[in-house]
C-alpha cells in the first residue's frame, strides 16, 4: 500500500464474527486501526450499539506507521430472539476520506 501525505485509516476488518455468545454474558472483541499516511491520525470512539461499549474512550493520535488494537465489549441482555446478532462500533478520524468508520460485531446468541 503507497503511503498517503495525509492522514489515512486502516482497519483490520470492518466485521469480527465472535461465534456463539450466552445470552446474558460480557464478551469482548477487538480490531486493530493503523496510520498508512505521513501525519498523525486521530481516533476518536464516538458511539456504540446498545449494550456496548469501547473499553477506552479517549481520543488518540497514531504517528505514521502505528497501529492500535481497540477493545470493545458487549452484554446481550433483553434478547427478544436467539440467533444471528450484530452490535455496531462506531470511530470518527481525520483521514478525510473515512471521517466516519463503522465496524461491526457479528455473533449467535445463544441459551445459557
Amino acid at each position: 500500500m503507497a503511503l498517503s501525505f495525509k492522514p489515512s485509516l486502516s482497519v483490520s476488518s470492518r466485521m469480527v464474527d465472535v461465534g456463539n455468545v450466552e445470552v446474558d454474558q460480557v464478551y469482548h472483541a477487538k480490531f486493530l486501526v493503523k496510520n498508512v499516511g505521513w501525519y498523525s491520525l486521530k481516533i476518536e470512539p464516538t458511539s456504540c450499539s446498545c449494550g456496548s461499549t469501547f473499553e477506552q474512550m479517549d481520543p488518540f493520535f497514531l504517528k505514521s506507521g502505528e497501529s492500535r488494537e481497540i477493545f470493545v465489549s458487549f452484554h446481550l441482555f433483553r434478547v427478544r430472539r436467539l440467533g444471528r446478532f450484530s452490535k455496531e462500533f462506531r470511530i470518527s478520524t481525520n483521514d478525510q476520506f473515512q471521517r466516519h468508520v463503522v465496524v461491526e460485531a457479528t455473533g449467535v446468541a445463544v441459551a445459557n
